[in-house]
């Protein structure tokens, strides 16, 4: 399918639709203007395939999802741009065992409870997303989150960005575990793990992560990356707060504070090869 625009109204409507493994669709250079309840731009299930090259979704309703893969199936994204505006209409919507891949892609999610990226699933799958050069936006929930499910997360090259929160891992019919890497990455907001979920985090190459507010992960590696904390507010100061925290040319910077809260639930061993850089001001510290 190449070029023109696809218009729906109504509950459940879909702007494209593929279920079954023998389903391998393409769209190119298409506008997708969804309304209604649970609508959906594009939709794939149980096997299939939907690849999508400069297209356009907007949807409008509750729960209307930009772009879903659910049971196994695949999307993947280049160019274009995903726009929802409903409570819990995520941007991109990723469940049961489902994968996706965007490249150069613009996610903005308007409605309370919508994420730009969301995934979850029972026990024993795993939801995957490559994203890169893109920008995931959610402007009344966490850009990112996990519900439950094993979800691997690839960034590289992009901005992430939430309603103060970019990261949630929390428990839906199974515990959240979350392994995300963030390479060369702008990350914005708190991250949060909560429940008997667990978070794996890795910020690479370059990677920042403006800290605004308190946040906790499970494991935290930070290699020639850098977290910087905003400043405090009322003398309140934000706490990031890790089981294991391993720092590998990683930089903090807090500018305007006296002080630098990192917590770790336990104790690591040193490690000659590791450090742990504070920047305040003008002046450096380093632990090793």
């Amino acid at each position: 399918m190449t070029g023109g625009t696809v218009t729906t109204s109504g509950s459940t409507s879909r702007g494209l639709f593929a279920s079954g493994a023998d389903a391998d669709f393409t769209a190119t250079g298409v506008s997708f203007m969804m309304a209604g309840q649970e609508s959906h731009g594009a939709f794939a299930q149980s096997g299939a395939r939907i690849a999508l090259n400069g297209v356009t979704i907007s949807t409008t309703g509750e729960n209307a999802a930009g772009a879903t893969a659910r049971l196994g199936a695949s999307l993947t994204m280049s160019g274009g741009s995903l726009l929802t505006t409903g409570i819990g209409a995520h941007g991109v919507d990723v469940e049961s065992g489902s994968a996706v891949t965007a490249a150069g892609l613009r996610v903005t999610a308007t409605g309370p409870d919508a994420s730009a990226l969301f995934m979850t699933g029972p026990a024993g799958t795993l939801q995957t997303a490559n994203v890169s050069e893109s920008k995931l936006t959610s402007a009344a929930a966490p850009a990112i989150k996990v519900l439950g499910g094993a979800a691997n997360v690839q960034l590289a090259g992009a901005v992430v960005t939430g309603n103060g929160i970019w990261l949630s891992v929390a428990d839906g019919t199974a515990p959240g575990l979350l392994g995300l890497n963030a390479d060369s990455s702008i990350l914005r907001g708190a991250a949060l793990t909560t429940g008997t979920s667990t978070s794996n985090i890795v910020l690479q190459n370059g990677t920042v992560w403006n800290l605004t507010g308190d946040s906790n992960v499970t494991n935290l590696t930070n290699r020639e990356s850098s977290i910087l904390f905003s400043p405090p507010v009322g003398g309140v100061f934000k706490a990031l707060t890790t089981a294991n925290y391993v720092g590998a040319s990683g930089t903090q910077h807090v500018p305007w504070q006296r002080r630098f809260t990192l917590r770790q639930a336990h104790h690591q061993r040193r490690q000659r090869d590791r450090q742990l850089v504070l920047v305040h001001h003008q002046r450096r510290r380093s632990w090793r």
